[in-house]
């Protein structure tokens, strides 16, 4: 109950944002500071997902929020000290059995291909556009207990797709969209 309190009152603070005009960009700024999206660690360096993943695959979201981008998916478990024979994808090809438990993955490509990234699924909102994925998404897998949902918020209603736990869609653009077309790179935040 109290989380679903919780989605409710971040999605009704979002919707009155971007009523106001300002919740469009990545995050606003504050106190002169520039605007900016998620920081990443990767190759040694700190990187701006919203401006680029500098040739990243795969950005993984850890519990501390902290998120760290590889090259691969055997850079991605060598970096965070998992086994490499569990992929069940085999080196440096993304699959869906790929995504981890208690995450949300989203891929740029259908059928669990091109860039991933991994949420963390105790976040509750997360602009996509802080990520450099704004309108980019092309197949998700819920690998949590909770439902997700992917919202559009280029109209006033705010469309939005719902992701049952444990689901996975290899292709987005099977789902039809509330104002035509399909739900294929439409993307524009999540809520857990």
């Amino acid at each position: 109950m109290m989380r679903a309190i919780r989605r409710m009152a971040l999605l009704l603070g979002l919707a009155a944002a971007i009523a106001a005009g300002g919740a469009s960009t990545a995050v606003a700024e504050q106190g002169g500071a520039a605007e900016t999206g998620v920081l990443a660690e990767y190759q040694g360096e700190t990187i701006d997902l919203a401006e680029s993943w500098e040739g990243a695959e795969i950005c993984h979201q850890r519990q501390s929020g902290e998120v760290n981008c590889y090259d691969s998916e055997a850079a991605y478990r060598a970096g965070e000290g998992l086994s490499q024979t569990a992929s069940a994808s085999g080196a440096g090809t993304l699959a869906l059995s790929d995504c981890p438990a208690s995450y949300l993955c989203l891929w740029k490509g259908t059928n669990y291909t091109g860039e991933r990234l991994q949420l963390q699924m105790d976040t509750y909102l997360d602009l996509l556009s802080n990520y450099g994925f704004e309108d980019q998404v092309s197949s998700i897998a819920n690998r949590s207990v909770y439902y997700a949902e992917i919202y559009d918020n280029d109209y006033p209603d705010f469309p939005r797709l719902v992701i049952p736990p444990n689901a996975a869609y290899p292709d987005l653009s099977v789902f039809p969209h509330a104002y035509g077309g399909s739900w294929n790179n439409r993307a524009d935040l999540v809520l857990f």
